[in-house]
């Protein structure tokens, strides 16, 4: 029923008052939306594929990547992960770190990561979030390997980064985000940015800031390219995001 219904009812006040009523609700059934995480069974409903417990699942079993990548190469990807995942984990004991070492990505999304860079071979990788640079190593090593490319990195933290080393930061394009600004300082540094071939997000994980930074890096992908995103069950904004763009993801648990 329509408010114009509402209104017309014979007996206003009490259609007034229900119509206020459905409003409310409404609007706090999007308030919620906003601060409460989705559920389980209801990520998984955006993959008709099935919710992947491994990344080599989701890589073997995903178009476009599963026709672009040997089961060689697979191998071959997987064995230089390893020895990278051996190093980074010597530097999260030796360094003091600005942040926890929980904000990491886990193993499988690093592996991912990896893997789509060596595959895709992207000209540029912009990462949104950088943290202690977890995901950042993995990215910068993968895009040395292929001989070519650069990650653009950006974070409101200026001492983002720490598990870097020089080898690593000479190919590193970093940029600070004002804190105070952040919105307009993200859209100028993009504005600044031609089209990627891998968007990785790891930023601020409330809703409106997820779903802002979904929109603004779906804009600067390459066709052809990947949009990857952690913490995807830090609330509805990846979900919505999906269904706005009408995209069919692939979901890693």
């Amino acid at each position: 029923m329509s408010f114009h219904e509402y209104v017309d009812h014979p007996d206003r006040r009490v259609a007034f008052e229900a119509a206020v009523g459905a409003m409310i609700a409404r609007a706090g059934a999007r308030f919620l939306r906003r601060r409460i995480p989705p559920s389980y069974p209801e990520l998984a409903a955006l993959a008709p594929r099935g919710v992947h417990t491994d990344a080599v699942s989701l890589l073997t079993g995903a178009a476009p990547w599963a026709s672009m990548l040997s089961s060689e190469q697979l191998e071959q990807f997987g064995d230089e992960h390893e020895r990278l995942a051996v190093e980074l984990d010597r530097r999260h004991r030796e360094r003091a770190l600005a942040f926890p070492e929980r904000w990491a990505v886990e193993s499988g999304t690093s592996f991912l990561l990896y893997t789509l860079t060596r595959v895709l071979r992207p000209r540029r990788v912009i990462e949104l979030g950088v943290g202690n640079g977890a995901s950042s190593y993995y990215l910068l090593r993968a895009l040395e390997e292929n001989g070519e490319g650069t990650l653009v990195s950006l974070d409101i933290a200026s001492q983002a980064g720490g598990l870097l080393a020089d080898r690593e930061r000479a190919g590193w394009d970093f940029r600070v985000i004002d804190r105070k600004r952040s919105t307009h300082d993200l859209l100028r540094h993009l504005a600044d940015l031609p089209p990627s071939g891998l968007c990785f997000h790891d930023a601020g994980h409330k809703y409106i800031a997820q779903h802002f930074d979904y929109t603004q890096l779906w804009g600067h992908l390459e066709r052809g390219g990947a949009f990857v995103s952690d913490d995807i069950d830090a609330s509805y904004a990846f979900i919505d995001f999906c269904r706005q763009y009408g995209q069919t993801p692939e979901v890693l648990i």
